[in-house]
């Protein structure tokens, strides 16, 4: 009887490691892809931590006419600066997440908090009284509560599942690393003449860097369907 010749005679073996290796480099693609959202974890830390010392620059409060000490008016304006961000935050949050990130989808959503954070930080930034620094917190905190809501959404809908914990960490571990590094710049230029502007300013650039890098984002899978 003649011999069988094998089934894969004549036939291309798939070759596994080119396969793992393919896998390999989409899977840190994505990872890439959800560190760079992650990036909008900045902006929540950064508005919060850098608003405490601009609060002691002397040049920032000669223009808005604080005395020292401070008086009732002072401390009445110092907490809506304070609060005008987390209100405006938490409003869009609740908001938000349904009529924008739901309804268009994260990547949509992400590029317009980033854009809003931009530009409530170039209002902080050209400050000319505290109702403008008022107004201009109260629309990055908007920014901050539309991002809060897609960025973790987007990270956790592309992200591998083995590493998906990890990954919309990194978001959380931004926050607390935009704090620390508020601080140092706040260090670094307290006494400048327009130190304060300097601080405030970082936030234009975090929302219009992370506004531009999101066109070249395609939104979540998840959303996609």
């Amino acid at each position: 009887m003649a011999a069988t010749a094998p089934a894969t005679e004549g036939k291309a073996v798939p070759d596994s490691r080119q396969g793992q290796d393919v896998a390999g480099a989409s899977n840190m693609r994505v990872i890439l892809l959800c560190i760079f959202v992650a990036n909008t974890g900045f902006f929540h830390g950064y508005d919060n931590g850098v608003v405490s010392d601009v609060f002691t620059m002397d040049p920032f409060r000669d223009m808005m006419g604080w005395p020292t000490p401070d008086d009732e008016e002072v401390a009445f304006q110092k907490g809506l600066t304070v609060n005008g961000f987390n209100i405006g935050a938490a409003i869009s949050a609740v908001l938000c997440g349904h009529l924008i990130v739901d309804r268009y989808g994260r990547k949509p959503a992400l590029i317009l908090g980033s854009v809003l954070f931009a530009v409530g930080g170039l209002v902080q930034t050209c400050a000319l009284n505290s109702w403008m620094l008022i107004v201009g917190r109260l629309v990055a905190g908007v920014g901050v509560g539309i991002t809060s809501c897609a960025g973790p959404a987007y990270i956790a809908e592309v992200a591998p599942s083995k590493i998906r914990g990890a990954m919309v960490g990194i978001y959380q571990s931004n926050i607390c690393l935009a704090i620390v590094g508020a601080a140092l710049l706040n260090h670094v230029d307290h006494d400048w003449r327009n130190g304060w502007r300097y601080s405030l300013s970082v936030q234009v650039v975090l929302g219009a860097a992370t506004a531009i890098g999101l066109f070249f984002c395609s939104d979540t899978p998840r959303f996609l369907e």
